[in-house]
């Protein structure tokens, strides 16, 4: 039935894109066929075709979606990408090819290819259950100059982003490898969020921290601050209260708040925080976007002091005036309500709303602490693996039921 909605012209596009998804999902190698004769048509159809046949391992596929990505029509096809990631081993020769290439480098119309070739290859590493993968996005934040442009800024950036993403040990190793190296690397923000996602190897622990005091201390940004409670959450008390207490008056320092009452240091948020957030809602001249964003940040301020139900009612306000805001994010917040409240099924329940209406933040989701009490449920893996999937392939989330 999938291979027929799949190969009828006349339905949607949509309806027939997610049937050659369930053809890969499914593992049947029976659809190697027919999916090897979508991926020869022209189009987004036939590289998502060619993703279902990376996921089926078919014999060859990988000689096949490197001469695609070659061809200029295709070099800026993510889905390409994401299916040699998706071969793990197999691709990872594709893939390291493409991030990073050899001098001499193209000039005009390739090296503008070039580049998007790279681009795609280091974003597409995030994906990637090769753990050599890390050693190939490691070798690009350090040697930069090899890469296509004079700074190699942009490619360290994304190769940076894709190392946090991951999830294998040994490429958390090589986040807290990277940030306590001497000297600047140009992608510390993007490292950070590895930090903040998986925390830091228990023998780089001591010299993790070190790093992160300083970037607090110089800069009193919240992604240091974040990374710091998670790797030493004392050590973060210690450095982070005396920034705030007593003086909130940016949305910096109404974050580093956030992050203390996270690690039980709720004083500041009380005190400063929430008066602060309060006066900025009651001086937004009418502008809807600011309030929306200043209700949300209050109901947060509540939230982590503990006051569930007025958090609620900040979160419903938003929910009511725009249901659909921002991806649905007041649904994901009032489901965060509902696990501190011990209502896991309420909780699942607004999850999903969020999926349904837009919401595709997976690597928020798998790290957020407020949803540490759903983890071990087999309903919270199903939830994160179907966001993972959405954003691998640009199409919703597959149907989500209500618990």
């Amino acid at each position: 039935a999938l291979e027929e909605i799949a190969r009828d012209t006349n339905r949607p596009a949509r309806t027939r894109s997610e049937a050659i998804r369930s053809l890969g999902l499914l593992g049947d190698p029976a659809a190697i066929t027919p999916l090897r004769a979508l991926a020869a048509e022209q189009g987004e159809l036939s590289a998502l075709a060619a993703w279902s046949l990376a996921l089926l391992g078919a014999p060859g596929i990988e000689a096949s979606l490197r001469a695609r990505i070659q061809g200029e029509d295709e070099a800026g096809n993510a889905l390409l990408y994401q299916a040699l990631a998706r071969l793990g081993p197999r691709g990872r020769p594709h893939l390291r090819a493409l991030a990073l290439p050899e001098p001499p480098y193209p000039r005009g119309r390739e090296l503008e290819l070039a580049r998007l070739r790279t681009k795609g290859a280091l974003d597409a590493y995030a994906y990637s259950t090769d753990p050599a993968g890390g050693d190939d996005l490691s070798e690009v934040i350090r040697r930069p100059a090899r890469m296509l442009t004079q700074a190699g800024r942009g490619e360290r950036l994304r190769a940076a982003e894709s190392l946090a993403l991951r999830r294998d040990p040994r490429s958390i190793r090589l986040v807290a490898e990277l940030l306590i190296r001497p000297g600047p690397i140009g992608a510390e923000e993007e490292l950070l969020k590895g930090l903040i996602r998986h925390g830091a190897p228990e023998d780089l622990q001591d010299q993790v921290s070190a790093v992160l005091v300083g970037m607090v201390q110089r800069a009193r940004e919240t992604s240091p601050a974040r990374a710091l409670a998670q790797v030493d959450p004392d050590l973060a008390r210690r450095v982070l209260a005396p920034m705030v207490r007593g003086r909130v008056q940016s949305r910096s320092q109404h974050d580093l708040a956030h992050v203390l009452a996270r690690i039980g240091e709720r004083g500041p948020l009380d005190r400063d925080a929430l008066p602060y957030a309060l006066r900025r809602l009651g001086s937004d001249n009418g502008e809807e976007q600011s309030r929306l964003i200043w209700t949300v940040l209050a109901g947060l301020d509540h939230f982590y002091a503990g006051r569930l139900s007025q958090a609620r009612l900040a979160f419903l306000r938003v929910h009511w005036t725009r249901p659909h805001w921002y991806f649905d994010t007041p649904a994901y917040d009032l489901g965060c309500v509902a696990v501190a409240e011990g209502k896991p099924t309420d909780a699942f329940r607004l999850l999903r709303r969020a999926v349904r209406h837009g919401y595709k933040r997976p690597e928020l989701s798998r790290y957020d602490l407020d949803l540490i009490p759903l983890r071990s449920d087999p309903r919270f893996q199903e939830l994160v693996a179907q966001l993972d999937l959405a954003a691998e392939t640009g199409l919703a989330p597959p149907v989500l039921p209500l618990p």
